[in-house]
């Protein structure tokens, strides 16, 4: 597999909204009935559920990236950042990406920026021996 920042035209892509309108859609479509299932939930399941699925999301993250996370840490560290009653405090790696989780959930619809993706930077990178975070 090859690095984005690989590539020939490193950072200046260019793609065809063409092909990926059918990826869109189907997403677009998946949301919608997610988020229609989700307003029969109490607020007790939704919470859960949310939690469920950034720890998902959190964890799939960190494996692209050769790291093993450990699922119940992650889980703890987002119900903290959530505010909701958290079983136990989770190490750097785990707090680190349970924040960026929570952070891209509560701001989804928040500009996109330098200064934001340097901060996610390194949130995931948090607990690690990396340097030159966000560059």
């Amino acid at each position: 597999m090859t690095w984005n920042w690989q590539h020939d035209k490193w950072p200046s892509f260019k793609y065809d909204p063409e092909r990926l309108a059918n990826f869109e859609s189907r997403f677009l479509e998946g949301a919608g009935r997610f988020i229609g299932a989700t307003t029969h939930l109490d607020s007790d399941d939704r919470s859960h559920l949310i939690v469920e699925l950034l720890s998902e999301e959190g964890i799939g993250t960190s494996e692209i990236e050769g790291e093993l996370l450990e699922r119940s840490s992650v889980q703890s560290s987002i119900q903290q950042h959530l505010g909701l009653k958290a079983k136990a405090a989770a190490g750097p790696a785990e707090s680190g990406i349970a924040e960026l989780m929570v952070d891209v959930y509560t701001r989804a619809s928040a500009p996109l920026n330098d200064e934001v993706l340097c901060t996610w930077n390194e949130m995931i990178l948090r607990g690690s021996d990396a340097r030159d975070v966000g560059r």
